[in-house]
C-alpha cells in the first residue's frame, strides 16, 4: 500500500496525517507547536515524536512522499527548516521524496476546490498569499510578531496587554481589558499589579500571548471602546493585507493590476472561527473582490492540504474536491491512532 505523510506545523500544534496516495487516512496524531520563531518545543523533536506514533503499526517505507507544512518556514528560513524536517522524517525510517513549504501552502490546498485564489490566515500569524497551480505567486505580511503579524491572535494579544499597562499607568484610557489581563495571567490586582503582571510575561513563549486574543473580542462584544478599537484596527489590517497579495511578486516589483481571485481562504482561528473579526474581514473582501458566498472557504483541516501535496509530490493524480471533503471530514473527526474504532 503507497502511502504519502501530510504534516502541518503550526504555532501551537502539530498535526500529522498518513493517508493513501488515494486520499484514504490510515493514521492521524497530534503535537505541539514547532514555529523555530515562537514556539517552546523543538521543532525535530516535535515531528520525530508525532510522526513516530503516527507510523506505529506501518511500514515507513511505504511511503512515497511527504509534505510538510511548516509555520515560520519562508524563504529566510526554509533552508534550516528542510533540514529538521528531513532529519526527523529519516530518523523513523522515511526516506521518500520531503517538500516543505510554509503552512499557508497547506492551508489554501485544504479547502480551495481549485488551484488559484486568495489565501488569508489570521492564527498565531497573520499573512495574505495569492496563490497559482497551488504555488504562492504573492504575499503580504507573515513576516512574524517583531515586524508585522498584524491581525494575528498574538498581535491582538500584546495589544491587550499593552492596553491593560497602559491603564494600570494611567497613560492610557481605563477598559475592561485590564482586569481580564490579569485575571488571566494570575496576578492580584491589589497595591500594584504591574510588577506581578511583568512578572508573568516576559518568561512566556510568544505564541502563548495569542491566547489573550479571545479576551479582546469579549470585551469589545461587551461594548468596551478600547477593545473595539483593537478589534477594529485588526480588522482593517487584515483586510489591507489580502488585497496588497493581490499585487505582491514576491519580489521588488508590483503587479499595475491586482489578480481576480476566484476562491479565497481562511484560515487561522481568528478567521474560521464564528464572531466579529470573521464576519467584517469575509464580508468586506465579499465584496471588495466581488466574490460569491459559495466561493469563500474555511480551511478547518490545513493538513488535508499537505496530504492533498504529497499526493501530487508522489506524481499521483490530484485528489478530487469530493475526496478533499471526505478527508477533511475524517480528520476532524479521528480520535486516536490506536483506537479500533479510529476510522481507518
Amino acid at each position: 500500500m503507497d502511502l504519502v505523510i501530510g504534516a502541518d506545523v503550526g504555532g501551537t500544534s502539530t498535526k500529522v496525517a498518513l493517508a493513501t496516495t488515494a486520499g484514504r487516512l490510515v493514521a492521524y496524531e497530534t503535537g505541539p507547536g514547532g514555529n523555530i520563531r515562537s514556539s517552546p518545543a523543538d521543532l525535530g523533536t516535535t515531528l520525530r515524536q508525532t510522526l513516530g506514533r503516527a507510523l506505529t503499526g506501518h511500514d515507513p517505507s511505504h511511503v512515497r512522499a511527504s509534505h510538510l507544512g511548516v509555520s515560520g518556514a519562508g524563504p529566510a528560513a526554509v533552508g534550516t527548516v528542510t533540514a529538521l524536517c528531513t532529519t526527523a522524517l529519516q530518523a523513523v525510517g522515511v526516506n521518500g521524496p520531503v517538500e516543505v513549504r510554509t503552512d499557508l501552502d497547506i492551508a489554501f490546498a485544504s479547502a480551495a476546490t481549485g488551484t488559484a485564489g486568495l489565501l488569508l490566515l489570521a492564527g498565531t500569524g497573520a499573512v495574505a498569499c495569492s496563490v497559482e497551480d497551488l504555488v504562492t505567486v504573492g504575499r503580504c505580511d507573515g513576516t512574524g510578531w517583531l515586524l508585522g503579524d498584524v491581525g494575528s491572535a498574538v498581535w491582538f494579544g500584546r495589544r491587550a496587554l499593552e492596553a491593560a499597562a497602559a491603564d494600570l499607568d494611567r497613560r492610557g484610557p481605563a477598559t475592561a481589558l485590564t482586569a481580564l489581563v490579569l485575571a488571566h495571567h494570575g496576578v492580584d490586582p491589589i497595591d500594584d499589579p504591574r510588577q506581578g503582571l511583568v512578572a508573568a510575561v516576559y518568561p512566556l513563549a510568544v505564541s502563548e500571548h495569542g491566547r489573550l486574543a479571545p479576551l479582546v473580542l469579549d470585551a469589545a462584544s461587551t461594548g468596551d471602546p478600547v477593545a473595539q478599537q483593537v478589534v477594529d484596527e485588526g480588522v482593517g489590517a487584515l483586510v489591507r493585507t489580502a488585497h496588497a497579495a493581490l499585487t505582491d511578486t514576491l519580489g521588488p516589483g508590483r503587479l499595475p493590476t491586482p489578480r481576480r481571485p476566484h476562491e479565497l481562504v481562511l484560515a487561522g482561528g481568528l478567521l474560521t472561527a464564528p464572531g466579529p473579526v470573521r464576519s467584517e474581514v469575509g464580508r468586506r473582501l465579499e465584496h471588495d473582490l466581488d466574490l460569491a458566498p459559495c466561493a469563500v472557504h474555511d480551511a478547518l483541516a490545513p493538513v488535508v492540504g499537505a496530504v492533498r501535496l504529497a499526493v501530487r509530490a508522489a506524481d499521483c493524480p490530484d485528489l478530487t474536491p469530493q475526496v478533499l471533503a471526505t478527508l477533511r471530514t475524517r480528520v476532524t473527526s479521528w480520535t486516536r491512532a490506536d483506537d479500533p474504532t479510529a476510522q481507518t
